[in-house]
């Protein structure tokens, strides 16, 4: 079991939930610790938890294979991560997920949070915002890579998080952004000596 206040501050980016959500979440949810570069989800597994980043920060990617590595999305402190397409069919799962720090993430089993939905309001409305979240991120994204020039990509992704974006690997950063190595290496290098804002 967690701390319930620990539940409500995981969850402080969707929703203030209340006393009795918080506590129920704690009944099912542990806070789990995985080390830099270790795996959470893995490709062709059917997840059976959920999970908000406490500390930390994890990748989504598709792994290369024959093909190049392709990064999908990264989780920061607060995001709500899950291999989604298993999550959503209890399929195997697309993606694998790993962590590019050391990281502790709020986990709760698949099965008991989807029990909860069915039973508790507040838990089926804090899911919707996680959903509307989710979906705002994935338009967003499409629509920079849609619309936006190499550079702006950049800048995009490094006025949303500066802290962030210098933790990312050149390479792991490049697939996400769909960039070229080495056009991202000099593009970082400019905005490394002064702080740019668009």
């Amino acid at each position: 079991m967690t701390d319930p206040e620990l539940v409500k501050e995981a969850f402080k980016g969707y929703l203030t939930i209340s006393d009795e959500l918080s506590a129920e979440l704690a009944k099912i949810s542990e806070i789990c610790s995985f080390s830099k570069n270790e795996k959470i989800y893995t490709r062709g597994s059917v997840v059976n938890s959920v999970g908000i980043v406490r500390e930390g920060l994890v990748r989504s990617f598709i792994p290369g294979g024959d093909k190049k590595e392709m990064t999908i999305w990264f989780g920061e402190v607060g995001d709500f991560i899950t291999s989604f397409y298993s999550f959503f069919t209890g399929k195997e799962g697309l993606e694998t997920i790993d962590c590019i720090e050391d990281t502790s993430v709020l986990m709760i089993p698949v099965a008991e949070i989807k029990a909860l939905m069915k039973e508790n309001r507040e838990m089926l409305f804090l899911y919707s915002v996680i959903l509307e979240k989710s979906y705002m991120y994935w338009e967003d994204r499409y629509t920079v890579n849609q619309i936006y020039e190499s550079e702006e990509r950049y800048a995009h992704f490094y006025n949303r998080g500066k802290s962030t974006i210098l933790k990312i690997p050149l390479k792991i950063l490049s697939s996400y952004l769909n960039i070229r190595q080495e056009t991202l290496s000099r593009i970082r290098k400019r905005w490394l000596k002064q702080d740019h804002s668009m």
